[in-house]
């Protein structure tokens, strides 16, 4: 669950795309309002098994402004960071 507060999350949608490097490792799940605070949108992904997201990895709206569709990206998770682990 990725909760996002100050993005516009123009484009995104269910089915929209997540990267890793490049690389597809999975897609939206859903989207909607916070139901505690109407300020936060939270995304629900699914990501491949063994996709390398650490608990310092961080996601990125990435929009194309030729379609205006949107994905999300992981990047900058280290080597040092504990995996992320499934809630």
């Amino acid at each position: 669950l990725i909760v996002f507060t100050r993005h516009s999350l123009s484009g995104l949608q269910r089915g929209s795309i997540v990267t890793m490097r490049g690389m597809r490792v999975g897609f939206v799940q859903d989207l909607g309002f916070s139901t505690e605070d109407i300020s936060k949108v939270e995304v629900k992904i699914a990501v491949r098994e063994g996709t390398p997201v650490r608990t310092d990895t961080k996601a990125v709206v990435n929009a194309s402004l030729l379609t205006g569709v949107a994905g999300i990206d992981l990047v900058e998770g280290t080597q040092q960071a504990p995996p992320l682990t499934r809630e």
